[in-house]
């Protein structure tokens, strides 16, 4: 069951790429921020106030509290990547972050996650991986490129704390300081930062763009905080990543399908097949070693 939830998560990130996205082509970078972080505040609100929670009652490990900045900075960096990048191209570099985090945190078991030392098994996981990943690059243009993989490092810590907060309370606390934090930090990069964003069409015009699914960012975040709660200490962090993966590939694709109006090219086939023969090779030969 946790390895479905982990293709479903997959695929609601691949979503979050292009609502994010469209939300920050309408409004700007920061603004659309604000705005997202503000949306999915809402309902956990509701949720807090119905359940009598008392999220200030209580002081937790100062590290936790950065869950809801890592996953901040994801959403920057992907809105920004995906200016310039096709939506398999930031998930296949966001997997490269992904992996290189998922592995050390498998191996040194930070932030408490219980350990699992590199195998011969994940070495070769990592050969197809990494092949996979180059093959389904579409072009390279540093900076989108450098902050994609960034997202996927930032990916990997956001999930692991929220995690790891949401067993010193529940999902609901930990997603509302996931939203809290993340929405002052938002306010504070739009007033440094993006200001300028309120020329931006949108602002004289309409107050809704007519692409409705942009609004709901926020909301489809809440659902991968909580998944994400479910499954990070159930797999390994390493196999936690390919599957995502699995699920955001088969999304992306899909996706970008409907926003290029072409197929997708032969080169990201073969590297979902490598990709494939990773997962294959980390899930299956580690359970034949288990058994053993």
């Amino acid at each position: 069951m946790y390895y479905i939830l982990a293709l479903l998560t997959g695929a609601f990130i691949s979503s979050l790429i292009v609502m994010n996205g469209g939300l920050a082509a309408t409004y700007g970078l920061y603004s659309s921020m604000v705005i997202l972080h503000f949306i999915g505040l809402l309902p956990i609100l509701f949720l807090v106030w119905y359940k009598n929670e008392t999220p200030f009652s209580s002081k937790y490990p100062l590290p936790l509290y950065f869950g809801g900045a890592c996953n901040a900075l994801v959403i920057l960096l992907a809105s920004y990547a995906y200016r310039h990048l096709s939506v398999s191209a930031i998930l296949a570099l966001g997997l490269l972050g992904q992996s290189v985090a998922g592995i050390l945190l498998d191996q040194f078991g930070f932030f408490q996650v219980p350990k699992y030392p590199i195998t011969r098994n994940k070495i070769l996981s990592l050969i197809l991986l990494l092949t996979g990943a180059l093959l389904m690059m579409d072009s390279f243009v540093l900076r989108p490129v450098f902050l994609a993989f960034t997202g996927g490092v930032l990916f990997v810590i956001s999930r692991t704390l929220n995690a790891r907060f949401a067993t010193l309370t529940n999902t609901t606390l930990c997603t509302f300081y996931h939203y809290g934090i993340g929405l002052i930090l938002s306010i504070l990069a739009f007033l440094f930062f993006g200001a300028s964003e309120i020329s931006y069409p949108q602002f004289g015009m309409t107050p809704f763009s007519p692409n409705w699914y942009i609004y709901f960012g926020g909301i489809v975040g809440i659902l991968v905080i909580f998944l994400g709660n479910l499954t990070v200490l159930k797999i390994s962090a390493l196999s936690l990543t390919l599957l995502i993966f699995i699920g955001q590939v088969a999304t992306g694709m899909s996706l970008d399908l409907v926003r290029m109006q072409e197929p997708p090219s032969p080169g990201l086939f073969i590297g979902v097949i490598f990709i494939t023969l990773g997962l294959l090779a980390n899930l299956f030969l580690g359970r034949t070693k288990m058994a053993k």
